[in-house]
């Protein structure tokens, strides 16, 4: 399979206005972070702003940070003229192979079935599903939005995240996370009574 090519994005470049649409077109308004901020804390070793290639043809995007042995994807957009041909696997697949002992961290809406954006909810969570992302049992909050924290490894530990995020935003982003009450009372709902025995 033919490696994609990462370019780290330059301010009022072509792949930054690239980047700045597919933001407005695929991610609520809740969701986004001005493009010039994103760009602005991506001059920083540890925050990645990039736009990716097949050969001379842009397919996507991505915004993610890493930190010790953890990576958070903030944003992973792909072209519509080249949607539904793999590339959303492709640019997960380059991150991945750079960053292999990583654990790949995401927040994402939950589906809603009444949101207008529920198929494509369904379609993200499948999407990660296939990649072995999946729900850790913790929440984000932000700005009034509960997310939840989706995560490549079953060790996902909150303080590491909460550093990161703390790092990411200079001091003054901290979301709040907890843990899922809804994924505790499920939990609990599957545990056997204490004075009884598994059999």
């Amino acid at each position: 399979m033919r490696q994609l090519t990462e370019r780290k994005i330059k301010r009022l470049s072509k792949d930054y206005k690239r980047a700045a649409y597919l933001l407005k077109e695929d991610f609520p308004r809740a969701e986004r972070f001005w493009p010039w901020l994103l760009w602005l804390l991506a001059l920083r070793r540890d925050v990645h702003f990039c736009a990716y290639y097949d050969e001379k043809h842009s397919v996507g995007m991505a915004y993610y940070v890493v930190r010790e042995d953890l990576l958070w994807l903030l944003y992973l957009a792909v072209d519509p003229e080249v949607q539904a041909k793999g590339y959303g696997s492709k640019i997960m697949n380059e991150l991945t192979s750079s960053y292999p002992n990583a654990n790949i961290v995401l927040d994402a809406e939950y589906p809603d079935p009444k949101s207008a954006d529920y198929a494509q909810q369904l379609a993200r969570d499948r999407f990660y599903g296939r990649l072995g992302i999946t729900y850790t049992g913790y929440i984000l909050k932000d700005f009034g939005v509960t997310y939840q924290i989706l995560s490549s490894q079953k060790s996902f530990v909150p303080g590491s995240m909460k550093k990161l995020l703390k790092y990411f935003g200079l001091g003054f982003y901290k979301p709040d996370i907890q843990k899922d009450s809804e994924a505790q009372a499920e939990s609990k709902e599957a545990q056997p009574p204490k004075n009884e025995s598994i059999k």
